[in-house]
């Protein structure tokens, strides 16, 4: 059996280091909030991957509960495995968090390779999005916009012409702002 030359193998390590690195950078294993964490101190922890945004004010149990369903899903090390959140949705079903989770959860699912679980999360994050596309707060303005953005990326890299088609007829005419 032939070796492949060091050089090869030099760099096929380097890039599993990078990649490695890259994946694991965005979201550290440990997640410490504090008992009851304000707005600012859930944006601050940069829990998932888009930045924390609420539709509303969210009262002091329920972010209790979704301080420890973010420390759950991180301590258990396995980013695909979104069991916490969705268990903290089951409960908490108006959440004003609800739309920054399933916008996260659709965007973890796909980096995961769950892509049925990606489609799932990413419209269901639309369908909460719908209304919030005139919203005047800034962070859940741009959440909604990358909602519906995310959706048609998901869409087109997934070959789903048809659906697509229909959300970009949606999207046309909304003012899409920022990075989405």
């Amino acid at each position: 059996m032939k070796r492949l030359p060091d050089i090869f193998r030099r760099r096929t390590g380097l890039l599993t280091v990078l990649l490695t690195w890259w994946v694991a950078v965005p979201l550290q294993a440990q997640l410490a909030l504090p008992p009851t964490p304000s707005d600012a101190e859930f944006q601050a922890a940069k829990a998932l991957l888009y930045p924390f945004a609420a539709t509303g004010g969210m009262e002091s149990v329920e972010r209790q509960a979704l301080a420890r369903a973010l420390e759950a899903y991180r301590a258990d090390g396995d980013l695909s495995d979104l069991t916490a959140l969705e268990n903290f949705l089951t409960a908490y079903p108006e959440s004003p968090a609800r739309l920054w989770l399933a916008a996260n959860m659709s965007q973890l699912s796909y980096e995961s390779g769950v892509f049925s679980q990606a489609l799932t999360w990413g419209e269901q994050a639309w369908q909460w999005a719908g209304p919030m596309v005139d919203q005047s707060d800034p962070e859940v303005r741009r959440l909604a916009d990358r909602a519906g953005t995310d959706l048609a990326g998901l869409y087109a890299r997934l070959g789903r012409r048809d659906a697509l088609a229909a959300l970009l007829a949606e999207l046309d005419g909304l003012p899409l702002r920022g990075q989405a």
